[in-house]
């Protein structure tokens, strides 16, 4: 009988230690199920974005994502509300965006007079000098550059109008240097100083975002071209130009190279009809309409991007790509001159006959014959441009206003949980209480 009665005792003991570790894991997951939810979807900001962040291009598309990514990391909790860069600012408009913490404006190459024609700005964001004065919220303008092509003159609107715009602005980041040069020749010797250089976010891709796969060797090359405004970018030799670019794909494909051609932008299909008069061994990318996620994750698999796209280049550099740049704007010049890497540079209309030899050398020199020596200067000024950017997001979160309440959660992170999250959190919530009630139950 003493028996019996210590193994129901034992037999009892342990079923309490079971019952109390079901509950542990029970108020365990219900603490981590509250967290997610509270974090995400309880922000302490509110933010107004104003960018390119729907399909069509590619780079501006992926740049808008990392931007949100950047400060949801580096801020804190926020809440996005995204507005075109060319929707018309009204009052309606500007009512709205008060009722946010601040407003990021950015990035993009939008100190161009054309993408947005209007005499209300000047550039892109058309809002007017008055109405800078009615925003009555921190404006961030964030890596933003002077995007002119050559034969494109500024309008006194346009100056004036910057000038009023670093003036209201609580963070006025440019991203390249030469940008920064150019806007300060415009401004007041006394708003000089607030124009600061604020490198393009994707040119950091790999410490945005560190859990992306490691770099490997894979053997792929890959190339962008840019056909957008091709008499301003190429001239009277666009044909000799683009002929050339898939002269040196067919060459480089002879040395054993895997080639890939990715179109940021649909207008860069025609090109398909240059490598077929090579018989080039390609993989074709339409990336138009790809997420930020996608087009990072197909650069972080090539070994060497060639590109006339300015974000054609810098995400690429952003994961550790071997580049060069087919320069046929300033962006891509003034991007080099900021890392000390101009020998991966290439003016496209300098020897227009020549620029296959020109790609194929300089391949062979920075990628075949220096491969280490190009890792090691891209690593070491990549960190230089992630530490410019941890400044300078600290100078932002002290000016930005906490707020209380629900925006529209997600709109952006890679990765991450986007509107249909609470819905997700609550089912998850809803099972876990069933799920566990059930075992505490038998």
């Amino acid at each position: 009988m003493l028996a019996y009665m210590e193994k129901v005792f034992m037999r009892t003991e342990w079923l309490m230690n079971l019952e109390h570790q079901k509950m542990r894991v029970y108020v365990n997951l219900r603490k981590t199920v509250y967290k997610i939810k509270y974090k995400r979807f309880h922000p302490e900001y509110s933010m107004s974005h104003i960018t390119f962040y729907s399909a069509g291009n590619a780079g501006d598309t992926a740049l808008s994502t990392c931007i949100r990514d950047l400060f949801n990391k580096e801020v804190g909790r926020i809440s996005w509300s995204l507005t075109s860069m060319v929707k018309p600012v009204n009052n309606k408009y500007i009512e709205s965006m008060n009722r946010k913490s601040a407003i990021v404006v950015g990035g993009h190459g939008a100190f161009m007079p054309d993408t947005n024609e209007n005499q209300i700005s000047g550039w892109e964001w058309a809002c007017s000098k008055e109405q800078y004065g009615q925003i009555s919220l921190p404006i961030i303008v964030f890596a933003i550059g002077y995007n002119y092509f050559t034969g494109q003159t500024r309008e006194t609107v346009f100056e004036e109008n910057v000038q009023a715009l670093v003036k209201r602005s609580d963070f006025f980041g440019l991203r390249n240097r030469g940008s920064v040069r150019l806007v300060q020749s415009l401004v007041d010797e006394s708003l000089k100083s607030k124009v600061e250089y604020q490198p393009c976010p994707t040119m950091i891709a790999r410490n945005l975002y560190p859990m992306l796969p490691d770099k490997v060797e894979t053997g792929k090359v890959a190339f962008n071209v840019a056909l957008d405004r091709a008499k301003m970018r190429m001239g009277t030799n666009q044909d000799v130009i683009l002929d050339e670019i898939a002269k040196s794909m067919y060459l480089l494909s002879l040395r054993g190279y895997e080639m890939h051609f990715v179109t940021h932008c649909d207008t860069e299909i025609p090109f398909t009809e240059y490598l077929k008069k090579y018989d080039v061994k390609y993989k074709l990318h339409s990336a138009s309409s790809w997420g930020a996620s996608k087009l990072i994750a197909f650069y972080n698999k090539m070994d060497v991007v060639v590109g006339m796209r300015g974000h054609g280049i810098w995400i690429p550099f952003g994961v550790n790509c071997h580049i060069i740049s087919l320069g046929n704007q300033n962006k891509t010049k003034w991007f080099l001159e900021d890392i000390n890497a101009l020998d991966w540079y290439i003016d496209i209309n300098e020897n227009p006959h020549g620029l296959c030899n020109q790609i194929i050398e300089k391949f062979i020199y920075l990628h075949e014959v220096n491969g280490s020596d190009t890792t090691r200067r891209l690593l070491e000024e990549q960190n230089k441009l992630y530490m410019i950017t941890m400044e300078n997001m600290k100078k932002i979160k002290k000016v930005i206003n906490p707020t209380v309440g629900y925006g529209r959660a997600g709109s952006g992170c890679v990765g991450g949980l986007v509107g249909g999250g609470v819905i997700f959190c609550n089912i998850a919530y809803g099972f876990a209480l069933c799920f566990f009630g059930q075992i505490l139950a038998l």
